[in-house]
């Protein structure tokens, strides 16, 4: 993995982390937020958008900052191109489900709100849309 190799040089020392980008993969998301928060001097800077994966990666941040035009996209986790027979679907929705709330978990970390608040924002996201949130609302929930 690519962020390992950049912050272990660094391991004693703070380091910044500029977000900016369309998302990934969820399992290795969930790997650089693991790292940025074992680190602990990790700050990120959001500049223009952070979709997806890359605003779980922008929360992670011991310290977060904001652009005046940055923005966050959040949306429902989903699977592209699912196959199989009943128990599989049963349990590909049994892991979006555990993805929504590890996420809703790491946005409730670095904001005001509760994981339950989270939750229902992602639950509310139709099928293949985004929920916008702009550098005003981050700073409000205290995300930023």
């Amino acid at each position: 993995m690519e962020f390992v190799g950049f912050i272990t040089p660094y391991w004693n020392e703070a380091v910044s982390v500029h977000c900016n980008g369309s998302g990934g993969e969820t399992d290795y998301a969930f790997a650089i937020v693991d790292l940025i928060r074992e680190h602990g001097k990790v700050s990120t800077y959001l500049t223009g958008m952070a979709f997806s994966c890359h605003s779980v990666i922008f929360a992670a941040g011991a310290k977060r900052f904001v652009s005046e035009h940055g923005a966050i996209g959040i949306h429902q986790p989903y699977y592209e191109g699912s196959t199989g027979n009943a128990d599989a679907f049963q349990e590909q929705s049994n892991r979006l489900d555990n993805l929504k709330a590890q996420i809703a978990k790491i946005y409730a970390y670095a904001s005001n709100k509760e994981t339950s608040w989270w939750l229902d924002r992602i639950n509310s996201i139709s099928d293949g849309r985004f929920k916008r949130y702009g550098a005003d609302m981050l700073i409000h929930l205290d995300f930023a």
